[in-house]
């Protein structure tokens, strides 16, 4: 089973953002969980939304927002400089 529910792709500010509905029971048991739930969240949007140009990436739990992050153009992870 997925990580990830069901996705939606929603136009803001000019930008396409990606909504993830995370499913709780696929949850990673690890401290550090958010890493590993980005860079699936990465390959989830590389391969559902492979023609939209996602920008900003939302990680939802039910209806509650668990975090966001951004992407760039090749809609890969961008370290903080």
């Amino acid at each position: 089973m997925s990580l990830f529910l069901k996705h939606e792709c929603q136009a803001k500010n000019g930008q396409i953002e990606a909504v993830l509905y995370v499913n709780k029971a696929q949850l990673p048991e690890k401290d550090d969980v958010t890493k590993d739930i980005k860079h699936e969240a990465v390959h989830y949007i590389k391969t559902e939304c492979e023609t939209i140009p996602i920008r900003v990436v939302r990680i939802m739990i039910g209806s509650m927002l668990y975090f966001s992050f951004a992407v760039n153009s090749n809609k890969e992870l961008t370290p903080l400089v």
